[in-house]
This record gives C-alpha cells, structure tokens and sequence, in this order.
C-alpha cells in the first residue's frame, strides 16, 4: 500500500513511518520540516499550499494527516486556523482530485482539559488555547 503521512517528520510520524514501513507499505513524507529519520522519504511542503498537496498526493491509496501548527503561544493566532483548519480543508481536497478514499487525521490531547487524567474519545472538551 502507498502511505503518504503528511507531517510525518514530528515525534508521533517518525514512529507511525517506522512502524508502517515494518508492515511493508510504501511510505512517504510531506512536512514543513525534514525528517531527521527519513530525509529520503521527504517532499518538503507546507499544507498551505493546495497545488503543491495535489501533486504530492498523487499515486496514493492512503494519507494520514498529522500536520499541525501545535505550540501553545503562536502568534498570530490564525495560524493555527491556516494550518490546522483550512490546511485539512486542503488535504481533503487534494485526496479527492487524486481519487484517494482514504485520509485518517491524528487529532490531538489538547482538546480535553489540562486536568483531564485519562481522557476517552467521548469525555468532554474543554480545550485551553485555540489549538
């Protein structure tokens, strides 16, 4: 299977890459930043950029979406909405111009409070910054 993770040069992608590539899929990377263990598999992008996503997508079966702005003191604030919102909206539309039927999207703890002890999938938001 062709695997594109995109933000996958990050400590959560570097493991999700490795553990894919041990189940023998063809992975590859677009990130805004080279992966320090997987330079060779990297496109560097930004998921800003629609056309640029369109042509990394092709040839795909699968696209996980890890790409995030995720500091918790970015400035300007809509950043995080560039990024994270209208850069899924990206993704979303470049896998549909690529027939890809596939995207899973790794959200994020930061949803839940910051005392939150073990969060489940239907405990209650209550996230602290805009992120």
């Amino acid at each position: 299977m062709r695997i594109l993770i995109i933000g996958g040069s990050g400590f959560i992608g570097t493991h999700l890459v490795n553990k894919l590539i041990m189940q023998g899929n063809d992975v590859r990377i677009f990130d805004k930043n080279m992966s320090q263990d997987y330079p060779e598999l990297v496109t560097v992008g930004d998921v800003r950029n629609r056309s640029a996503l369109i042509k990394a997508l092709s040839g795909f079966d699968i696209v996980f979406n890890l790409a995030a702005e995720h500091r918790d003191n970015v400035r300007p604030i809509a950043l995080y909405y560039d990024v994270n919102v209208q850069g899924a909206k990206n993704i979303v539309e470049a896998a549909i111009q690529n027939n890809i039927k596939k995207i899973i999207f790794l959200s994020t703890v930061a949803v839940y409070p910051l005392n939150a002890k073990e969060p489940q999938e239907d405990s209650p938001v209550a996230p602290f910054n805009d992120y």
